[in-house]
């Protein structure tokens, strides 16, 4: 059923229908699930969210995988278990750092284990 907007002598009047997107479609999306995990990490300034720009980036694909939600609200719960199952990163190291590679190493393992299945079926 359509919505039609009409004028007072019932005419129907034309209007110019943009789609409306979803946070997920939107081009900035990408960023703002940065933001939302560099909240969760402690990063709060943009220069430090451009400092950890590609380990922001492997931690929200990462927390994409583990969920069909990608609202931010949920890649902050998703990114915050991981950290409470963690732990804190050991002494000197870079906490955003040491989440990051673990995750990155989680993606990995999940793209190597998709393509051995791909040879197991043949």
């Amino acid at each position: 059923m359509d919505i039609k907007i009409v004028s007072q002598d019932g005419k129907e009047i034309e209007t110019s229908s943009s789609p409306i997107l979803s946070p997920q479609t939107t081009t900035g999306g990408s960023n703002l699930d940065q933001k939302a995990i560099g909240q969760v990490l402690g990063l709060e300034t943009s220069s430090q969210l451009s400092k950890y720009s590609d380990n922001l980036k492997t931690l929200v694909e990462y927390a994409k995988s583990q969920t069909e939600d990608h609202s931010p609200e949920n890649l902050k719960w998703v990114i915050r278990s991981l950290k409470a199952n963690l732990g804190s990163a050991p002494f000197g190291e870079d906490n955003v750092k040491f989440i990051s590679r673990y995750c990155y190493l989680l993606n990995d393992e999940r793209r190597i284990k998709e393509e051995r299945k791909k040879f197991e079926k043949i």
